[in-house]
């Protein structure tokens, strides 16, 4: 198992730090487009799925499974487009105060 953990729209996978050294499996906080490691991307031109492409990449180039998908506000409608990418890593899925729209296969 492990912790994904993606931000919200205008934070950095920085502000999780906090939380990161608490919680009981790897954690990978994910910078989404125009943010953090990411920030060489112009956000004017960031479409939702490239926010949902980033975090398969971290994934997959960690090669982790099992995932506890856990998204802040906007990452509310990135979440339903990283199931779709990659369903089978996922296990499950929690919003913190999330933003409009999206909606969870299954739910």
């Amino acid at each position: 198992m492990a912790f994904v953990l993606i931000h919200g729209a205008s934070f950095g996978a920085n502000c999780w730090d906090e939380l990161i050294p608490h919680l009981s499996a790897e954690a990978l906080a994910v910078d989404l487009p125009g943010r953090g490691a990411r920030a060489e991307v112009d956000l004017g031109t960031v479409t939702l799925a490239d926010c949902a492409d980033a975090v398969r990449e971290d994934i997959e180039a960690k090669d982790l499974r099992g995932v506890v998908l856990v998204g802040h506000s906007f990452a509310g409608v990135t979440i339903p487009r990283v199931l779709d990418l990659i369903p089978d890593r996922i296990r499950h899925v929690v919003r913190v105060g999330r933003g409009a729209g999206g909606q969870i296969p299954g739910a």
